[in-house]
């Protein structure tokens, strides 16, 4: 990725505080968690927010729900990579609620683990 590129990304996220640091470091460094969290490429890829995000294997996968504490962000910034966001849990709607079904539980059961899913579609 070019520089130009980093740069006007970083641009269209940034958040400027004026008067406080401190503040305006804090928010800088969470707006980076933040842009990691998503690649500006899911917005055309069917992939949800991992729990670590882009920078961290610890979870090995798993998906949880961590995408709805950021998409305010993304909502603001980036609406096309937030839309991408919900579509990729929406299209998992069906599944989930047959899960729901199977487990007897009253909404949508999604899995933690895709990959897990695909493998249960599949008979492995």
């Amino acid at each position: 990725m070019s520089l130009y590129i980093v740069i006007s990304i970083w641009n269209k996220a940034d958040i400027k505080i004026t008067g406080d640091r401190l503040a305006q470091k804090i928010v800088r460094l969470h707006t980076y968690h933040l842009l990691v969290a998503a690649s500006l490429h899911n917005k055309n890829i069917d992939a949800g927010i991992t729990a670590r995000g882009l920078h961290g294997e610890a979870y090995r996968g798993h998906v949880f729900w961590d995408e709805l504490y950021i998409l305010p962000f993304y909502n603001l910034h980036f609406p096309k990579i937030s839309r991408a966001l919900l579509m990729y849990r929406y299209r998992r709607l069906d599944a989930a609620n047959k899960y729901a079904r199977q487990t007897d539980t009253r909404t949508p059961c999604f899995h933690g683990r895709p990959q897990m899913t695909e493998a249960r579609k599949y008979g492995e």
